[in-house]
């Protein structure tokens, strides 16, 4: 019996490796380039390749080298190539991996530089290029092989190349560990291996403990990362190896339960498709990996191909159905970037869903606001025409990561940033992070103090990240259809090189993001907030109609339109702004945002508009509304006649009414009361005039919020929720203990 499931096993890992990628000329070029340009190393400082050095000091060097080996294995696999099982690429295999393994690879082998290299890096080519040529290796190479293999099958969680005590790894890490040990498991015949491989996998489904901070996936579709938001970068992988390993384990007594397949359709609708925008993965969830440029487009393409290959294991038609549609509208409506689509590095399934006719094209993410509490992260998606992230960091989740040396300059991608997604949807992706002066991330407040990376000057971080602040306050409220996003800015240590603080709010509705920010006060030299940092090329920038394009202008206006190839945006001030203008174009060497770039230098035009607020600022405050994709005429029309208007921007609270919506959005920093609405303590609420009220405390401090409300309202039945009466007022008790920043709505009875 456990023969025939290791055949089955065998047999669904090698289509899983042969569904993953498709033939294109390119592939037998690269595979006989590396056949022919393959060196013959005698020690452990020579390389295979002339262009891949430093073999012997730095780990990434083994990575590339095994991942060129694996590019030939696929030439030997596809049979549309060239080299299709010819002795040619068989031996070019065989050799390099027996030259690998005695250099640098071995059971021997002493780790350096990077752990990751030699847990994962390596073993997730190595594993696959042994399922490939098992049968084409003796007895003792199938020995050493499986034994190097079995060296750095560690599931314990390390730090440098030194093992963190009682901590395991987590996350996308165990993942692709688990994946490889499996596999190496069906190949040597190891059912004792197999069993704890897939044992450990199985736990990556067990949602992690709310705000716990620890790695993985979450009820509200948050996944954690080392403690950072990365449903796009490590999430990405963490998906990747989830499908891969279903596929591997299809038809075996190890095969994925109904339970599973149930869990992986909460992670896609909630931690996947919320942030992917025309085949864009949100930088906000990107971490780190922003800086290696066409992040965003390369994730989003990656997940959806991902998607696609899981949608072939679902016996439910109709979600299948739904989850083709989407990534077909995702990749036919992106917009090549650098040379990338969605066909670049493509398979073979995925690139015969696209191109046939079987599933339309249609995105079937739900429209409205997404909050993720346990990652302080928030995704708008009011329409198909534009999208809004919003990051923001706090006592539990640190401002940025920055780690090998990658994203040295991130300092303020989580500091209350807005990114607008628009008809430009390679906006972040095109070269944006490689030369963006990064002291102007949009919706930030920040001020002129310089800042430094590990290694460089006084520091202002802490190695892998920033570091969180002390205020607890921070996170988001969505009622379905619009939504708040809010924070506390503080300086992220005792000495920090400023001492600024605000209260910073954002309220998504349908007509666009109304930024109110208040108690700006402190900070290291001038103080400003960045409304706009926008890579264009060529564009038209209008301030009340009038064309102005001078660098380094001040105006004071209450409306900017701009156009062009970056998309259409207009901002409305409803009581004006004076607004700092700068169009300059910016030349920048890669190298400054990460170590290991040998890009050249990136030389772009950048729109960027501040407003101003002066040197250490006292209770300074601003409010101005982004409303993405609006014609001119439209823009106008509507600074004419608001539907939004600020109700407070005053210490305590935030809030705006929409005449559109009929709703009252308000942040109470405190105790307060606002538009006949009264709130007992820091909370977000939103106030419909027909009664119904949403609240979420993203502090998760309270065990309990009283929101009084005019009029005598009856309402659904809610656990979450009580409700009484005096005089001609409603008191609502909204029970937030255990409810770590989740959003409450408590509906209004119909009249009807």
């Amino acid at each position: 019996m456990i023969n025939e499931q290791l055949a089955a096993a065998r047999a669904a890992i090698l289509n899983s490796i042969s569904g993953s990628y498709a033939y294109t000329e390119q592939c037998d070029i690269d595979a006989d380039k590396y056949i022919s340009e393959m060196l013959c190393p005698k020690k452990p400082t020579d390389s295979l390749w002339e262009d891949i050095g430093g073999m012997s000091v730095n780990s990434a060097s083994i990575t590339a080298v095994y991942r060129r080996i694996y590019a030939i294995t696929l030439a030997y696999r596809h049979k549309e190539s060239r080299h299709y099982h010819s002795e040619k690429a068989l031996d070019a295999v065989r050799a390099s991996i027996k030259t690998a393994g005695r250099l640098w690879y071995n059971r021997h082998t002493e780790m350096y530089g990077n752990w990751w290299h030699f847990l994962i890096g390596v073993p997730s080519q190595f594993c696959k290029i042994l399922a490939v040529i098992w049968d084409k290796i003796n007895d003792d190479e199938r020995e050493e092989y499986a034994a190097a293999l079995e060296r750095f099958c560690l599931y314990q969680a390390y730090c440098g190349v030194e093992p963190k005590l009682g901590e395991a790894q987590a996350g996308a890490n165990l993942v692709n560990i688990s994946n490889y040990d499996y596999i190496m498991g069906v190949l040597t015949g190891n059912e004792q291996k197999i069993e704890k491989a897939v044992g450990l996998f199985y736990t990556v489904f067990d949602y992690k403990q709310e705000n716990s901070g620890l790695d993985g996936f979450y009820r509200d579709g948050s996944f954690l990362q080392h403690g950072v938001p990365y449903n796009g970068s490590y999430g990405r992988e963490f998906l990747n190896g989830i499908v891969d390993m279903a596929e591997s384990l299809h038809g075996t007594k190890w095969g994925f339960r109904e339970e599973h397949f149930e869990r992986i359709n909460e992670w896609i609708d909630k931690g996947y498709l919320p942030f992917v925008f025309k085949g864009s993965m949100m930088d906000i969830v990107n971490g780190r990996a922003i800086v290696r440029n066409n992040t965003d487009k390369k994730h989003g393409y990656q997940v959806g191909r991902t998607i696609l290959h899981y949608a072939q294991l679902l016996s439910d038609e109709t979600r299948r159905r739904r989850y083709c549609e989407t990534v077909k509208y995702w990749f036919l409506k992106s917009s090549p970037t650098n040379g990338i689509t969605w066909k670049t590095d493509c398979d073979e399934l995925s690139a015969k869903i696209i191109l046939n006719g079987k599933y339309d094209m249609m995105d079937h993410t739900p429209t409205g606001m997404y909050v993720f509490p346990n990652m302080e992260r928030a995704a708008y998606r009011p329409c198909a025409d534009w999208a809004a992230g919003f990051a923001v960091y706090s006592s539990r989740i640190p401002t940025y990561e920055l780690t090998n040396g990658e994203n040295k300059k991130g300092w303020y991608t989580g500091s209350g940033a807005v990114y607008i997604y628009n008809s430009d949807d390679a906006h972040y992706a095109r070269d944006y992070w490689l030369a963006a002066d990064m002291y102007s991330i949009p919706g930030t407040t920040v001020d002129s103090a310089v800042r430094y990376y590990d290694g460089e000057g006084s520091h202002y971080q802490d190695g892998d990240f920033e570091g969180k602040s002390s205020k607890p306050f921070a996170g988001g409220l969505s009622d379905g259809e619009c939504g708040v996003m809010t924070m506390e800015l503080e300086p992220v240590k005792v000495g920090a090189a400023s001492d600024l603080t605000a209260r910073k709010s954002y309220f998504a509705f349908p007509e666009g993001i109304m930024c109110i920010g208040s108690d700006i006060s402190g900070g290291n030299g001038e103080v400003y907030t960045c409304v706009e940092n926008r890579a264009a090329d060529d564009f038209e920038l209008t301030a009340d109609g009038k064309s102005v394009n001078a660098d380094g202008s001040v105006i004071n206006a209450r409306r900017i339109y701009l156009s062009g190839s970056c998309g259409r945006i207009g901002w409305y001030f409803p009581e004006g702004g004076s607004v700092e203008i700068k169009n300059s174009v910016r030349t920048a060497s890669p190298s400054e945002v990460r170590h290991d770039s040998n890009l050249p230098d990136v030389t772009k035009r950048y729109l960027t508009l501040k407003l101003k607020h002066g040197c250490r600022p006292k209770d300074a405050s601003y409010e101005y509304m982004i409303m993405p994709e609006i014609t001119d005429e439209r823009l106008t029309e509507y600074s004419a006649e608001p539907s939004i208007s600020v109700l407070s921007k005053g210490k305590g609270i935030h809030a705006v009414y929409s005449t559109s919506l009929k709703k009252t959005a308000a942040v109470f920093f405190e105790r307060g009361e606002v538009n006949g609405m009264e709130c007992s303590g820091a909370a977000i609420v939103i106030a419909e005039d027909n009664g119904s009220v949403s609240l979420a405390d993203p502090s998760r401090l309270s065990e309990e919020i009283t929101v009084i409300i005019d009029g005598n309202i009856k309402y659904e039945d809610n656990n979450d929720a009580v409700v009484s009466y005096d005089g001609n007022k409603t008191i609502i008790k909204f029970i937030t203990k255990n409810k770590n920043g989740k959003s409450i709505k408590i509906n209004a009875k119909s009249n009807k």
